[in-house]
């Protein structure tokens, strides 16, 4: 008979109607877990948040320092140009410099044939 009297309160417990109190305790401890799960998601949002702000921030940060590099890069291939350019136009004296020692020489010469023509006659 015993065992019958403790399988027959567990079932009375389980199947009771509960009492609005106890419907509104177990609905607030519902809640404050919410509550608090509510919190934790929160302040891993904030986290992921900051994260990304300071990300933001690295990605300005690289992209300035790649711009720079572009510019270093870009005056680089100006100043080769330059050097290159340079070298041509010092090319281009050399070769203006022999042309006019050439055609002062031939000037001596003929005016050198010149006077000696004009005291030959």
């Amino acid at each position: 008979m015993q065992k019958k009297d403790y399988i027959d309160r567990t079932i009375i417990k389980l199947s009771r109607k509960y009492s609005k109190d106890e419907l509104v305790a177990a609905l607030n401890k519902q809640l404050s877990q919410k509550d608090a799960e509510i919190g934790k998601l929160n302040a891993e949002i904030d986290h992921l948040e900051n994260n990304e702000e300071i990300l933001q921030k690295e990605i300005t940060t690289l992209k300035n320092k790649l711009k720079i590099h572009e510019g270093i890069r870009e005056y680089a291939k100006i100043e080769a140009r330059k050097e290159e350019l340079y070298k041509l136009q010092v090319a281009e004296n050399k070769k203006i410099r022999k042309e006019l020692k050439e055609l002062r020489m031939k000037y001596n010469d003929l005016f050198a044939k010149l006077i000696y023509l004009k005291h030959k006659q």
